[in-house]
């Protein structure tokens, strides 16, 4: 009986050159690349490789957790530390990759917004975007991610921050939760533990494909500091919910864009330029010493005044708002899509 034939071995680039970055061997006067010298042993640079990969894995999720944004940190870190059941665990992941979705969201509308981009939109669409920015529908925002980005606006940040893999995985992911999740609750255990396994390596693709997001922050600024051209910032970064303020030293360029913003204002900050993140994300002050992000879910207009429901990141509460200011920052994004339009005709 012929022995049961091995599969290939599949080389992994990225290891092969993580391996080979200290430089050739040389033998003989001959040189030999070290990724060639251990695939020559086929199971020695399987059990190499699964351990370069856990390695990598480990260092995105303690990166992800600690550096990352809040919302997303914060409900990574409950699927990981803080499922009491596999159900539980799942709808953690659910949350982690719905808050991916809803920062990339918000950061593509807020450079839009701040860039006074105009994004191309054909007459058809015109309507549907209007609805779409108000909508609460997952696949209608990435929609308009999806337009922003593929558009010929400037949007360096957007563009540097979010591969266009990412977005195409988000599509995905969200399918993903239109179809297998309609009866979440109705789950059992086993079945919630199946549906991690599947789901699980594509969040952390996509975690990796938007990694950069470690260098971006969300900042809220509280007040001025006790120098001139200080101010005193809460930062929303990594998994603690815990409040944090430090004093920071202002630019010009980032001390004038403050003066036209309320305190409750909450902004995206990558070097020196600021993004504000209103209506999309906003700010609640909490009981005691936390503080609280929360995510546009809808906007309902009841006799002529704009109402826009918010659920805080990772806890399944919602509040309302009613202000004018909220209204002014959706409406200023909208005539950016409807200006586009009117080119187009």
């Amino acid at each position: 009986m012929l022995a049961e034939e091995r599969a290939p071995l599949v080389r992994d680039d990225g290891f092969d050159e993580y391996i080979n970055a200290d430089g050739p061997v040389v033998i003989a006067g001959r040189e030999f690349l070290r990724s060639n010298i251990l695939a020559s042993d086929e199971d020695y640079y399987r059990e190499a490789l699964l351990e370069w990969r856990q390695e990598q894995l480990d260092e995105l999720l303690e990166t992800a957790t600690e550096r990352f944004p809040h919302p997303i940190a914060h409900c990574l870190y409950r699927y990981l530390n803080s499922a009491r059941t596999e159900n539980e665990r799942l709808q953690f992941l659910k949350d982690t990759w719905e808050s991916i979705i809803e920062f990339v969201y918000a950061l593509t509308l807020a450079e839009v917004r701040a860039r006074e981009s105009k994004i191309a939109v054909t007459a058809t669409k015109t309507r549907d975007f209007r609805r779409y920015l108000d909508s609460r529908n997952v696949r209608d925002r990435l929609e308009v991610v999806c337009v922003a980005y593929e558009s010929s606006a400037d949007l360096p940040l957007l563009r540097s921050t979010v591969s266009r893999t990412a977005v195409e995985r988000m599509i995905r992911l969200n399918a993903h939760r239109n179809e297998d999740f309609a009866h979440l609750g109705t789950l059992s255990d086993r079945q919630s533990s199946a549906l991690i396994a599947e789901l699980e390596p594509e969040v952390y693709s996509v975690l990796r494909e938007v990694s950069a997001l470690e260098r971006v922050e969300i900042v809220r600024f509280d007040r001025p500091g006790p120098r001139r051209a200080e101010g005193v910032f809460e930062t929303f970064f990594g998994h603690a919910s815990t409040r944090t303020v430090e004093t920071r030293v202002m630019s010009p360029q980032i001390a004038a864009a403050l003066i036209q913003r309320s305190s409750n204002d909450v902004f995206l900050k990558s070097g020196e330029e600021l993004f504000p993140l209103s209506p999309i994300i906003v700010w609640r002050d909490a009981r005691g010493h936390r503080s609280e992000l929360a995510f546009m879910k809808k906007r309902r207009v009841e006799r002529g005044h704009s109402i826009f429901t918010f659920e805080a990141f990772g806890v399944a509460e919602e509040f309302e708002d009613d202000s004018a200011e909220l209204v002014a920052d959706l409406d200023a994004i909208k005539a950016l899509f409807e200006s586009a339009k009117e080119t187009n005709s």
